[in-house]
């Protein structure tokens, strides 16, 4: 059952957000080097090959050219215009598209405005000083009835540093709840390897969905 949350304080979780670990594009970049990332997605080319459009940002190169390869997907790079130090990956096709930059220099004047986000980790990595940052920057690619979904972590954080970040929901309606509706519509164990070899005993993923209020 879908659950609607009204905003709450947060500042119960000030002393967790000063000990978070500092993610930044050079240190995820690094873990990919490393082997260390965990976070590889390959519905993309699912959604692809239903017929959807899939525009991506990811900051590590060596993550965009392994799903390329790891899916078997012919690729092109192009320099992006108006951007500085950043590629545009994209299938033959132009089905999928991954920018390869810092996800803030991405903007709606880049992306358009799109049918739906699937946030499946970007979110969960971000420091939480830079999330508010974050908001401004996917709030204005959704439309009226764009539909958000937000995947978020939860987990003992004395059990295994981040990422991912540990999330409650009082911080994604401290960044979202004002521009909009926020239901969490589900709720499972992650049971990967990864997280058992950190010594978490258990960390649940909480799926958000977020649409934008309307205006009266």
């Amino acid at each position: 059952m879908a659950e609607n949350i009204d905003p709450v304080p947060s500042e119960q979780n000030q002393l967790r957000r000063e000990q978070e670990d500092d993610m930044t594009p050079e240190t995820w970049n690094e873990r990919w080097k490393q082997g260390r990332a965990g976070f590889h997605i390959n519905h993309v080319s699912e959604l692809a090959d239903l017929g959807y459009k899939i525009i991506g940002v990811e900051y590590s190169e060596i993550a965009i050219t392994s799903f390329f390869q790891e899916q078997k997907i012919d690729y092109t790079t192009q320099p992006v215009d108006r951007m500085s130090n950043c590629t545009l990956y994209k299938s033959l096709d132009e089905r999928i598209k991954i920018y390869q930059c810092d996800i803030f220099k991405i903007s709606s004047e880049i992306t358009g405005q799109v049918d739906a986000i699937w946030d499946r980790g970007a979110f969960n990595a971000i420091m939480y000083k830079e999330r508010r940052k974050y908001g401004e920057m996917i709030l204005p690619m959704m439309k009226a009835d764009t539909r958000y979904l937000l995947l978020t972590s939860i987990y003992d954080k004395s059990q295994m540093t981040a990422p991912p970040q540990c999330i409650p929901i009082e911080e994604v309606l401290e960044i979202f709840g004002a521009r909009c509706t926020v239901q969490k519509i589900a709720e499972y164990d992650d049971e990967r390897d990864i997280f058992k070899k950190k010594g978490l005993k258990w960390i649940k993923i909480h799926v958000h969905l977020l649409t934008l209020k309307i205006k009266i």
